[in-house]
């Protein structure tokens, strides 16, 4: 190494524009390592897309530059969060042919800082600003079970009706540590979806947001499997991605969080028929005998019997076992601002900051 290259051991050592802190190596609880990207590494990417957005110029060169350092940075932060914001980065090195969906060709090429590489230019302003840490534990990590997560919605164009459930089993507490929440997605919410036949697959999405936001004090730094039956919610959980506007917010939003609360999360389908979830979405919600809301167990109908018998016994065990909360469900202000799911702090409309 060279001599100017050479630095004297310390808890924070800067090597490539990454700082390590081994301040945590000596915790007996959990010895671990901290990797941060320096400020100077962040601001200068910063810096070079706001000149980009301010000149509405950014050619395949730079676009190839700028997707080098912030792949640098995504992997030394949490789970590499954001890789999905920088997809138009991606296109626009012209190196991966893509099409749109239904098979569609893209734009011509262009040189514009258009609008993708301005929503994509939002979302970094947020995330670079508040970027999770890599954290790398060292030796064996405390023996903790997952938690179980099921997320469903349900939507009825003719009646109005839009419901959210979700169901959380916490495997290292199971007998105690059994929850369900449901609500009718509100009003405001679904005038801030853009008007369409169907909502279904974005009210499933946000169905696995308002489980992440109503349990997050279970989900901390937890690891967590999530199961949706909504194939469309799903992609877009797993890719951090979603196509349409509403779906992108939905999907960033859920993605930031889960950042935020450093959980390790498994996405998987799960039958609609086998989903527990499927109840608290549908079914009316009581006051059951000792005070709490509870599943309705004689409104929930079912076209086949033998699927209604089995839906009312599901539902009298959820009643039995599993303890109420409220369910919380992001307002569309909430949904606008990606820095609250990253802070967990709104900035007011009102507020200059």
């Amino acid at each position: 190494m060279e001599p100017d290259k050479s630095a004297p051991p310390a808890p924070t050592n800067v090597f490539l524009g990454v700082q390590t802190h081994l301040e945590g190596v000596a915790d007996e609880q959990q010895p671990q390592v901290v990797f941060t990207p320096c400020e100077r590494r962040l601001k200068g990417i910063l810096e070079k897309l706001a000149e980009c957005r301010a000149a509405d110029l950014l050619s395949p060169k730079e676009a190839e530059v700028l997707l080098g350092k912030l792949q640098f940075v995504r992997g030394h932060s949490f789970r590499g969060v954001g890789r999905a914001a920088m997809q138009p980065l991606l296109s626009r090195t012209n190196k991966q042919t893509y099409v749109l969906p239904g098979g569609v060709a893209p734009p011509p090429p262009t040189t514009a800082f258009d609008e993708p590489l301005q929503v994509m230019h939002d979302f970094l302003l947020v995330l670079l600003a508040h970027l999770p840490p890599l954290v790398k534990r060292l030796g064996a990590r405390p023996a903790r079970k997952p938690v179980l997560v099921y997320s469903d919605a349900q939507y009825n164009a003719s009646t109005g009706s839009a419901g959210l459930g979700v169901v959380l089993v916490d495997l290292d507490n199971p007998d105690d540590a059994r929850f369900m929440a449901g609500a009718q997605t509100s009003p405001e919410i679904l005038q801030w979806m853009p008007k369409r036949k169907q909502q279904v697959n974005q009210l499933e999405l946000l169905a696995a947001l308002c489980a992440c936001t109503t349990f997050a004090d279970i989900l901390q730094d937890r690891e967590v499997v999530l199961y949706i039956d909504n194939t469309a919610a799903l992609s877009a959980c797993i890719h951090g991605y979603g196509h349409s506007p509403d779906m992108g917010k939905i999907a960033n939003a859920l993605t930031l969080l889960l950042a935020r609360l450093c959980c390790t999360t498994m996405f998987l389908h799960v039958a609609g028929k086998a989903n527990p979830a499927d109840l608290p979405s549908r079914a009316p919600w009581v006051t059951g005998p000792s005070g709490q809301p509870a599943l309705d167990v004689q409104s929930v109908v079912d076209e086949d019997p033998q699927q209604q018998a089995r839906d009312r016994v599901c539902a009298q065990a959820l009643n039995q076992s599993y303890t109420h909360r409220p369910l919380a469900m992001p307002t569309p202000a909430e949904l606008d601002d990606l820095a609250y799911f990253l802070t967990g702090t709104h900035r007011r409309p009102d507020r200059a900051d």
